[in-house]
């Protein structure tokens, strides 16, 4: 039986990696990691959306903030693309690897920045396929390791630099909210929409 783990880079960035791996191990994981290049494939599926579409496509990368926005405010006037997170792909690529021709009993674990991402991976049913937080799986596993504080995330915003004027970076519940009350989106070709601020190393998986 084979326990594979994969951890975002966010978590990896707040320890010193040859302490985690070491962690990992002694919890019985192998810690596994993705060999496509799920940014740039995402990157390419936002492209093709944003050259068809005839208003501002939303950013769903964080499922926080895609759920805020068609709560609060509706979706009517925006294009809302059907492109999972990168977490999410990386998932699908390691369950299609790892688990899809293995053993019945092995797993792959994943962990999370917050709880949504979580939700929303386990609601895609991979076979063998577990979301868990990061405070989740550290707790259940009884890890205590010096935790690094982070300044910024690894995966920052500006994930559609290339499209200048015509995009609008979102950093933030409260500038998500200053800016759809607004209707800034009337002018732009994407929004890029993060929940927590500044990025997913404050979310409230870690």
């Amino acid at each position: 039986m084979n326990r594979y783990i994969w951890i975002n880079p966010v978590v990896l960035n707040l320890y010193e990696r040859s302490a985690l791996e070491q962690a990992i191990r002694e919890c019985g994981y192998e810690l596994v990691f993705c060999e496509e290049d799920h940014i740039a494939r995402v990157k390419r599926q936002y492209a093709e959306v944003i050259r068809e579409a005839e208003s501002c496509v939303m950013d769903m990368r964080c499922p926080a903030a895609a759920a805020h926005v068609k709560a609060a405010y509706g979706t009517e006037a925006l294009t809302v693309p059907a492109i999972d997170p990168i977490l999410i792909q990386c998932a699908r690529e390691l369950a299609e690897r790892l688990i899809g021709g293995g053993e019945e009993e092995d797993s792959l674990t994943v962990i999370t920045p917050c709880q949504e991402l979580k939700e929303l991976g386990n609601g895609k049913g991979m076979r063998h396929v577990t979301f868990l937080t990061w405070k989740e799986f550290a707790g259940k596993e009884r890890l205590c390791l010096d935790k690094k504080v982070l300044d910024a995330s690894p995966i920052p915003p500006g994930f559609f630099s290339e499209y200048g004027e015509s995009s609008e970076s979102l950093a933030s519940r409260g500038e998500i909210d200053e800016f759809f009350l607004k209707q800034g989106y009337g002018q732009k070709k994407v929004v890029e929409m993060l929940y927590c601020d500044q990025g997913c190393h404050n979310g409230n998986g870690v």
